[in-house]
């Protein structure tokens, strides 16, 4: 109703409105950092240009965004409604000035990426500019741990992670989040389900002191022993045990539902439905074991340098159908509801189609429960916390996994409201 409304007036009111200054209205108030934030300037000139920049400053880097619209007929800029004349995004977008943002030196510490290890908040500048000059500025701070939440690190335990309960008393779900490769951003995922109700616990499983260094030859029992330990929490309610995993993790994720009755339902971001060879110092084994044995793998190492190839290509050269279903994940045997989220133009493997495979499974073998697969054909591989920060570099270097940064911001904003849904089934 705000958008119709700001839109009949910005059409219907044919004089200026001359403010002595822009009047800046929204809420910036600390926001988890998965909300959006919708704003807008009134008491503009009516046809003045006017420059917004959002600025965003980390221990060692600078980030920052800027776009310029021309306020309408009735003195309003609504970035939600109208695309800025020029800037670092294109298009309508309430949230664009966030995820567009880039170093401010052309390059990060994590290469052209926006990466964060900790859950420091983040500390945002929102400039409002014309003619050259500043007119006003706005501080505001976006966190990833809410306050009451509790947060112990499972370091000297025989699992490695970090445990998040949210506050209050009542039993809720429990969250196994599991990262990929690169673990990207799962313990940021894990605080902002529990500022939402949900009791986390964002597993390390490789790459980490006592743990296997390279992702290969990772004992399922690993992840069974951390489902047991979650369900052993006094405040978790061990009817309701739920995986999260992305990429990587997705493979993981569903292989331990598979094997494990006592995980309720399973997200899968990017997944695959097969197991694959490990990476690193993986030598063409397993990623995986089972009993000490290692679990039948493609053979074939997916990566950041992927070229998008099929499923078929990489299948081509297994002539036989009984090892293809060796390797196969068997998803029938989760004894819960799936949600698989992909991208039509990952290029580190092909997660559509193998989410696709998994549906297909699941119909022929009559699976009891809901299946959703959420596909966003012109995104990529990459799903990450909505609103962060989105390089130009994301067909090349660190980002080179498909999609461009407007369309997989929106991507991760519409599935992480999916992703929420379906975990609110369990509450």
């Amino acid at each position: 109703m705000v958008k119709i409304f700001v839109l009949f007036l910005c059409i219907l009111l044919g004089v200026s409105v001359a403010g002595a200054s822009p009047v800046l209205e929204g809420n910036f108030f600390p926001h988890a950092a998965d909300q959006a934030i919708r704003f807008r300037l009134t008491d503009c000139q009516g046809g003045a240009e006017v420059t917004l920049r959002l600025k965003l400053e980390l221990e060692e880097e600078k980030w920052e965004s800027w776009a310029t619209f021309a306020a309408c007929r009735s003195g309003f800029v609504v970035p939600e409604i109208y695309s800025p004349l020029q800037g670092s995004y294109e298009e309508a977008d309430p949230m664009g000035l966030f995820w567009s943002m880039a170093p401010v030196n052309g390059i990060s510490q994590s290469g052209e990426c926006f990466f964060l290890d900790g859950l420091q908040p983040l500390n945002y500048k929102l400039i409002i500019e014309a003619n050259g000059k500043v007119l006003q500025t706005r501080n505001f701070q976006r966190y990833f741990l809410a306050p009451g939440v509790e947060k112990k690190s499972l370091k000297g335990e025989d699992l490695a992670g970090t445990f998040f309960l949210p506050e209050g008393e009542q039993q809720v779900p429990g969250v196994l989040v599991l990262g990929g490769f690169g673990g990207e951003f799962h313990k940021q995922r894990a605080a902002l389900l529990a500022n939402r109700g949900y009791a986390t616990l964002a597993l390390d499983y490789f790459g980490k002191e006592n743990l296997p260094q390279e992702l290969a030859d990772i004992p399922l029992e690993y992840f069974q022993n951390a489902v047991t330990w979650l369900e052993q929490q006094k405040r978790v309610n061990g009817e309701a045990i739920i995986i999260l995993g992305h990429s990587r993790g997705a493979e993981a994720g569903l292989l331990l539902a598979a094997h494990d009755s006592r995980v309720g339902g399973v997200v899968g971001v990017s997944p695959s439905s097969m197991v694959w060879q490990g990476e690193g110092g993986g030598n063409g084994t397993s990623t995986w074991t089972l009993n000490g044995l290692p679990l039948p793998h493609l053979p074939f190492s997916p990566g950041p340098n992927g070229d998008g190839e099929s499923l078929d290509g990489m299948l081509e050269g297994i002539e036989n159908r009984n090892e293809i279903e060796e390797i196969t994940i068997p998803v029938e045997k989760i004894r819960g509801p799936v949600l698989l989220v992909s991208g039509g133009e990952d290029r580190f493997w092909p997660s559509s189609q193998m989410a696709e495979m998994m549906v297909k499974r699941l119909e022929d073998f009559s699976f009891p429960y809901q299946v959703n697969h959420l596909n966003f054909p012109d995104a990529g591989h990459l799903f990450r916390i909505p609103y962060l920060p989105r390089s130009k570099a994301e067909g090349r270097g660190c980002w080179s996994w498909g999609g461009s940064p407007g369309i997989n911001s929106r991507a991760e904003a519409e599935s992480w409201q999916e992703i929420l849904a379906f975990l609110a089934n369990f509450k």
